[in-house]
């Protein structure tokens, strides 16, 4: 596009578009011309009415979908593009063409089930696709309505990131028509989405994970899609990928525990009662009552529950070590999915859920991970956050019960010992340090209960203890108000920080970035490279 000058003070731009309607012109001098999908957008009518005939559109769908075998460069690739950007520019006169003549969004559709199906021009259709439904919902949801297969078609094709885009597109125009959301669990959405977790599709659990999570973010809290995924019947299915003999497999247990700590996320409260981020909807998450029966429990919880020994023995398992670091333990992605799963059902606060914890001797486990695994932050994080909701919001029974069971406090005294290097003649900073003073800050606090401090009383270096505990917190705090950041002291209960010897970087990774951050000897052992 380029301007002229008329006369002093006016000016205006010309169009490469009307510059080319002056002369003879093919489809293909649109489609290369470089303004012609904002001339589409700004709805020059010119163009629309040129492009708005179905002899046109036909040619469009071609190059999206159907390639000649002797094509050029520009159209395999350029021009599959610009079409899909024309199809979905949302022009009435263009899209009720769909509507008049369904043979050609059939011809669209069926893409999905074809032989010559490629991802990346399914993208383009999927494109398209959202552009349509924006425009003209009435008209596609009835044509999806006379054609249910649809919708499962393109699930085979979940590796497509537009397939997410385009489903929590549909469920998103809930606002503009309701049944949507119920129309899509008539199609059993949610189970045909489960079943991708067989162990014979583990090439695309990931994707398939993903796609859960964007449905339930989309979704409000109590729509059909969310309680059809929460009811007993569907988390038993899902957990049977998991942890199942014959079905169960380490691809679905990665991945999919996912959607078990996101679909508890949406249970807990927090104290927050906290509304979806977009505000999209106005329902509030339902507030957890602590006494529940461990019966009475939400599916997803309950269902854990039944199953946590095998959970907990998950946690046992040492996964396999890299030759040149077997005098390490290393985590391992199952064992830090596991402990995210415990992590969150933690912040919900169900007296049953510490009790089954307790039963079970989890926090002994926590424990051995947390001390002895020194080089992996993640799973410092996960036990502190566990162990400082168990002190928080426990009664100072099962708190006792704790202490007594776990040996929590002589345990973080005995990792303060193992703190100091003496090969090296000096001392040695453990990264779970920041952390173990934080648990050891949370019993401090609690120290003036009588059952707790009747306990402390029986550990005769719990004075020492407590008093490194104070100065360890009195030195943060005093770095915090200094602003400084040179000497490597605790870190607050709001404050992580990944005190890796080797990497002098501080900023504060998210749990979900954990892969980024496993060593090397843990990727090995996840991804199974060759070393």
């Amino acid at each position: 596009m380029g301007f002229q000058w008329p006369g002093e003070g006016q000016y205006y731009f010309t169009s490469q578009i009307d510059e080319l309607f002056k002369k003879e012109f093919t489809l293909q001098d649109v489609l290369d011309n470089e303004d012609v999908v904002m001339e589409v957008r700004n709805a020059k009518k010119t163009l629309i009415d040129y492009l708005g005939t179905k002899e046109i559109v036909v040619e469009l769908i071609d190059y999206i979908i159907d390639p000649k075998p002797d094509a050029t460069e520009l159209e395999k690739l350029k021009f599959p593009v610009v079409s899909s950007e024309i199809l979905s520019s949302e022009i009435e006169q263009i899209d009720k063409i769909w509507f008049e003549n369904e043979d050609l969004l059939d011809r669209m559709w069926n893409y999905f089930d074809s032989e010559n199906y490629d991802p990346l021009r399914g993208n383009l259709v999927l494109r398209v696709f959202i552009g349509i439904l924006s425009s003209m919902l009435d008209e596609s949801l009835e044509y999806l309505k006379k054609h249910d297969a649809y919708i499962p078609i393109i699930l085979n094709n979940i590796t497509n990131g537009m397939v997410s885009e385009y489903i929590t597109t549909l469920i998103s125009m809930e606002d503009r028509k309701a049944g949507v959301i119920d129309w899509l669990n008539s199609l059993k959405l949610i189970e045909r989405i489960i079943a991708l977790f067989d162990i014979k599709h583990e090439e695309i659990h990931m994707d398939v994970a993903a796609l859960m999570i964007d449905i339930m973010e989309a979704s409000g809290w109590e729509s059909s899609l969310i309680l059809t995924l929460s009811d007993t019947d569907c988390c038993t299915t899902l957990l049977d990928y998991f942890i199942g003999k014959e079905n169960g497999s380490k691809s679905a247990l990665r991945y999919g525990l996912d959607i078990f700590v996101f679909m508890i996320s949406l249970t807990a409260n927090n104290d927050q009662q906290m509304r979806y981020e977009d505000d999209q909807y106005d329902d509030i998450r339902p507030v957890v009552d602590p006494d529940t029966e461990l019966e009475k429990l939400p599916p997803q919880v309950l269902l854990v529950m039944k199953n946590i020994q095998k959970f907990v023995d998950i946690l046992k398992e040492e996964p396999a070590k890299h030759p040149l670091q077997q005098h390490q333990r290393v985590l391992g992605i199952y064992r830090l999915k596991v402990l995210e799963l415990f992590d969150s059902l933690m912040t919900l606060e169900y007296n049953a859920v510490m009790d089954e914890l307790l039963n079970c001797g989890a926090f002994t486990i926590f424990l051995d991970l947390f001390l002895g695994i020194e080089r992996n932050n993640f799973c410092h994080r996960l036990v502190e956050e566990i162990f400082y909701n168990f002190l928080e919001t426990g009664s100072i029974a099962r708190i006792v019960s704790l202490l007594k069971q776990s040996e929590l406090v002589e345990k973080l005294i005995e990792g303060t010992k193992n703190n100091t290097d003496s090969e090296n003649g000096g001392t040695f900073r453990n990264q779970y340090m920041p952390y173990l003073v934080n648990i050891g800050q949370h019993i401090q606090s609690l120290a003036n209960e009588p059952l707790v401090r009747e306990v402390l009383s029986t550990i005769p270096e719990w004075p020492d203890f407590e008093a490194f505990i104070i100065q360890e917190v009195e030195a943060s705090n005093e770095s915090d108000e200094l602003d400084s950041y040179e000497s490597p002291t605790t870190s607050s209960s709001s404050d992580y920080a990944n005190d890796f010897e080797f990497d002098n970087d501080d900023k504060d990774y998210d749990i979900s970035e954990a892969e980024v951050l496993l060593s090397k000897c843990e990727i090995e052992e996840i991804k199974a490279i060759p070393v």
